[in-house]
């Protein structure tokens, strides 16, 4: 009898303990994980799974201490328990996603966050799960290659065709002076352009893009200055961060003037993208080309320069965007009079007033001081200066803008810019101003 009272006294104390140590187990995972002690907490849910495994406040405080310390398949094993019980339970099935999104199971864990909403849950949970299937909608985009490719037709109007300086040139010869006039001559234009874009999947964190762009323009009077442009580019693409990206490219331009070969280019320029902040990105970029003229082999250069750049993109309603960007560089050519240092500054700002509509403006400045005067020996170009043997200093100023206007979801769009070009120099014949204004439509598609 005695021993029947006891065990009668005894049992609901005894039932208690495995309670109280659940609840004090918990406490401590929420209480180190508080503390940051993500280690600790990870290394007592292992401990603690075999006792209290498929208690959902227990596998709760187990899945997020496993997943704060970067153990997501671990993770997502305790809240699959949680829903298998409570199918429900918004936030397991929330936390459930996350982890199987860490661990690189996209698609489940996307039909995790779908279900989700499907119960339209509080709106912070409903705008968090949302936030994951766009993060995981662009991932599962970037394991597929992506091809896009345009055509444009413009027409446009151009103030000084020859670049010429519209002044008289003075040469002073054994019979006296002789004044020749170099006119600036207008003409209108119309070209025709196309290109394409192909991004192969990430694999790695690395990508390659190849991008392509061809162009020609036609004067109306000026058939001289006609000209065909064909550009090839390449990059291997390596994200070695969150915030770094390197980006490994060569390229191939060919230029033709009035049907004739007139220059050809090939270059490599590595760049770093990195990421400052939210909204601001640092660019640093170098270039090695190599530029060579059909028809006057002098002109023959290697090119080397380097620069950097800001982007930034501003808090507001309009979307701006602005990039500003400084550069130097040193071109040898295979005679000195060709051979150059340059350095420039450039700001470009782009608004986006509607989701259809965007204007945009530039400008840039460009200093060029060349190693060698020209000499009577240089014939045409020493006549082209009007006699001046000076060492050619020349600033050139650029400014552009522009607006364009997108026709929905059609993939049609339609541009339009204006700008303008000053050139200064110490010898007064080589200075000019040029001016053009530009309309195209153009078709985007993928």
């Amino acid at each position: 009898m005695l021993i029947l009272l006891g065990s009668l006294f005894v049992a609901p104390l005894l039932a208690h303990e495995p309670q109280d140590h659940l609840e004090q187990t918990i406490e401590r995972l929420y209480d180190k994980q508080q503390r940051g002690d993500y280690a600790a907490a990870n290394e007592l849910a292992r401990a603690a799974t075999d006792d209290f495994a498929g208690i959902p406040a227990f596998d709760l405080a187990a899945g997020l201490a496993h997943l704060n310390a970067g153990d997501p398949q671990l993770a997502a094993r305790a809240f699959e328990r949680i829903v298998i019980v409570e199918p429900t339970h918004d936030r397991a099935r929330l936390e459930l996603g996350r982890a199987l999104f860490l661990s690189g199971e996209l698609t489940a864990a996307r039909t995790q966050f779908s279900s989700v909403i499907d119960r339209s849950p509080p709106p912070q949970v409903a705008e968090r799960a949302q936030q994951f299937i766009a993060a995981i909608d662009r991932r599962l985009a970037a394991r597929s290659p992506t091809t896009r490719f345009w055509v444009e037709g413009q027409v446009g109007y151009d103030s000084n065709v020859t670049a010429a300086s519209d002044d008289l040139i003075q040469l002073f010869t054994v019979l006296g002076p002789i004044g020749i006039l170099d006119k600036a001559e207008s003409d209108y234009f119309y070209a025709g352009h196309a290109g394409g874009a192909y991004h192969t999947p990430w694999v790695a964190d690395r990508q390659w893009r190849l991008r392509s762009h061809f162009q020609h323009r036609r004067y109306r009077d000026f058939t001289d200055y006609d000209q065909t442009f064909l550009q090839l580019h390449g990059s291997r693409v390596v994200n070695a961060s969150e915030r770094s990206l390197y980006l490994f490219g060569g390229e191939v331009q060919h230029v033709r003037l009035d049907g004739d070969n007139f220059l050809s280019r090939f270059g490599l320029s590595p760049r770093l993208h990195r990421r400052l902040g939210a909204r601001t990105q640092l660019r640093i970029e170098a270039a090695l080309s190599h530029t060579h003229h059909a028809q006057n082999e002098d002109r023959n250069a290697w090119k080397l320069g380097t620069a950097g750049g800001i982007v930034h993109a501003f808090d507001s309603p309009l979307g701006i965007v602005s990039f500003n960007r400084l550069g130097l560089s040193r071109e040898q050519a295979n005679y000195d009079l060709y051979s150059q240092n340059a350095a420039d500054l450039s700001s470009h700002l782009q608004l986006r007033l509607t989701p259809s509509q965007a204007v945009m403006a530039s400008a840039g400045l460009r200093y060029q001081f060349y190693d060698q005067a020209a000499t009577r020996q240089d014939g045409s170009h020493w006549i082209a200066r009007g006699g001046d043997e000076s060492t050619e200093r020349s600033r050139l100023i650029r400014a552009t803008a522009g607006y364009s206007f997108s026709f929905a979801s059609s993939g049609w769009s339609v541009h339009t810019t204006a700008s303008h070009l000053r050139k200064r120099a110490n010898i007064t014949p080589l200075e000019f101003d040029r001016n053009q204004v530009t309309l195209s439509l153009r078709h985007d598609w993928e």
